[in-house]
């Protein structure tokens, strides 16, 4: 699909979101286990990476100072927005 959008309209495409409408159920011991989301991405991942052995593309990403940011507003479960 990735390549037949650049083969259609030339233009680098960038897949910046993608997402499984699901409805997780919580475990009794409070965790969920998802593996239909970590299949789902797995499967998404691996058709980008054809695109790019196809040559129309990359999956370089660069850190951005909002990632360590990011990680520390998850880890302390929003009480650190500093």
């Amino acid at each position: 699909m990735l390549n037949e959008i650049y083969d259609r309209y030339r233009i680098p495409l960038m897949v910046v979101e993608n997402g499984l409408g699901a409805r997780d159920e919580i475990e009794a011991d409070g965790s969920i286990n998802d593996d239909y989301r970590i299949d789902y991405l797995r499967k998404h991942i691996a058709e980008m990476k054809k695109a790019v052995e196809d040559g129309t593309g990359t999956l370089a990403r660069r850190k951005k100072k909002s990632f360590d940011w990011y990680k520390r507003v998850i880890e302390s479960n929003g009480e650190n927005l500093d």
